[in-house]
């Protein structure tokens, strides 16, 4: 059972509890989905993505050396094991420095992707690194993501009912795009999906990155914003056969699916609707905790007295 003062903070925010619980449902007005554990099997992003970047690393890293995008992204490890010397963390390798020879360069870059990878690091400069690396696999067809087969259904009745459909992930932007674009579904990407975030948004486990995501999906547009989104993210303007996403009124009418717990009370904490998610290879679940659990996206629908679409 959750902890008294996270209780008595979640009874405050109104937080959903499980069916049954006699509260009010929840309207929603707009979905969050994690990806890893929740549309896609964990086997799938550690048997096959982070196998693929382990095996093809030196050859990209040669072979794009000169490319502006890869420096980029070297630069950006550079800095990230520059800051974690900094903070203490132990046994970082550092990254050598550009005036270095190449070789040197890339042997640095290898043994500090890998240390990231091995102790299972969610900074945004690897995820970055990754995605790039993962685009020739999408776009040659070597690699199709994977999504369960009760996500799509789900995705189509939600659009149909006018709900928006977002991903927060640890993953980069792009590389969530890969996935979904590129996928054994086909083009999720483009046919539900209203928006990405990502770790740019601040760290899952953290609250405030949920309430930074519902400000970003409540705002209305401004000319600004959408110059920026032909850089960043997709609208659902853009979306086949879809008008300008609807935007929730409250940070209470999103629902946010994961199969992490402490990102779940992140969420709820920031007064997300939250469930959790239940697929095979996952973690389990604390025996006890508030929230609903969902084994497939077909029940999202059958939770009547947790919320409602509408």
């Amino acid at each position: 059972m959750a902890e008294p003062h996270e209780t008595k903070k979640r009874k405050e925010r109104d937080e959903i509890v499980p069916e049954g619980s006699g509260s009010s449902p929840v309207s929603v007005q707009a979905l969050l989905l994690d990806i890893e554990g929740t549309t896609t099997s964990i086997s799938f992003v550690t048997d096959v993505l982070f196998v693929y970047v382990r095996r093809e690393l030196d050859t990209y890293l040669r072979k794009h050396w000169a490319s502006d995008e890869l420096q980029a992204d070297v630069q950006a490890l550079r800095q990230l094991a520059e800051q974690d010397q900094a903070s203490g963390v132990a046994d970082v390798p550092t990254v050598a420095g550009a005036s270095e020879e190449a070789d040197a360069v890339i042997e640095s870059v290898k043994r500090n992707v890998f240390w990231q990878m091995d102790a299972d690091r969610k900074s945004y400069a690897l995820k970055r690194l990754q995605g790039h690396i993962w685009k020739i696999a999408y776009e040659s067809g070597e690699i199709k993501g994977h999504v369960y087969a009760d996500v799509v259904p789900a995705l189509k009745r939600l659009k149909a009912e006018g709900i928006p459909i977002y991903i927060y992930s640890s993953g980069s932007v792009e590389a969530q795009r890969l996935i979904f674009g590129y996928s054994t579904d086909g083009d999720i990407q483009a046919d539900f999906l209203a928006g990405n975030f990502d770790t740019t948004s601040g760290a899952k486990t953290e609250s405030s990155s949920y309430a930074r995501i519902f400000e970003s999906i409540a705002a209305p547009p401004t000319a600004e914003s959408a110059a920026a989104s032909v850089e960043s993210e997709p609208k659902a303007s853009s979306l086949p056969g879809a008008t300008a996403a609807p935007r929730p009124e409250s940070i209470r009418n999103v629902l946010f699916l994961t199969d992490n717990i402490l990102e779940a009370r992140a969420a709820a904490d920031a007064g997300m609707s939250t469930a959790l998610t239940v697929r095979p290879g996952n973690k389990p679940l604390p025996s006890e905790h508030p929230f609903v659990v969902l084994d497939s996206f077909a029940q999202i629908f059958e939770h009547p007295d947790a919320w409602q679409f509408c």
